[in-house]
């Protein structure tokens, strides 16, 4: 399976399979796929990561931009980057290696 790395340690930086970086739409969804990734083991709520992330937007709107930054992830890294379901999301950390999980 490729694998990429993401970098959490300094500055946050996504690096493809080839060592090239993966610039990504917005720092949200690097910051989504960084606290996601910093607890593989852990579903997290939707609701939760939506108000995180989109604090003060309407419930409706921050599910969107959630759903949006998820979907420009896998679009990134593929589909199996996430397990998800409706209400909850938990990082694949067999697709992205990260330098925390070497701490």
């Amino acid at each position: 399976m490729t694998q990429f790395a993401l970098r959490c340690l300094g500055n946050p930086r996504l690096v493809g399979p080839g060592g090239e970086e993966i610039r990504l739409r917005t720092k949200k969804n690097l910051a989504l796929l960084t606290f996601l990734a910093v607890e593989p083991q852990v579903a997290h709520g939707r609701d939760r990561l939506a108000e995180l992330l989109w604090p003060g937007t309407s419930t409706s709107d921050s599910r969107h931009s959630l759903a949006t930054a998820l979907s420009v992830l896998r679009g990134k890294l593929g589909q199996s980057v996430f397990h998800a379901g409706r209400d909850s999301v938990r990082f694949n950390k067999t697709v992205v290696f990260t330098d925390i999980s070497t701490l």
